[in-house]
């Protein structure tokens, strides 16, 4: 998955379990935002903490990209 369609994905998935509660979605994008941009923060912070160990530096590098990709392109939603 690309990280334009992994941001897309992990906005509406957030976006669909506010449905569910029942709340009225028309302005969830200040909270959609700011939560799917935190797990990503915690996916480069567990990536710089933890993934090196298993994968090395070269894993490391390119999940950490993937991740900053991810959230850069949910700024542009």
């Amino acid at each position: 998955m690309t990280p334009k369609e992994k941001a897309k994905h992990l906005f509406n998935t957030i976006k669909y379990v506010d449905n569910e509660s029942g709340k009225d979605c028309a302005t969830c994008d200040c909270v959609v935002l700011p939560i799917a941009k935190f797990i990503c923060d915690e996916f480069i912070k567990f990536i710089c903490d933890e993934f090196i160990n298993e994968h090395g530096y070269d894993g490391r590098l390119q999940s950490q990209q993937y991740w900053q990709d991810v959230k850069s392109e949910l700024e542009r939603l």
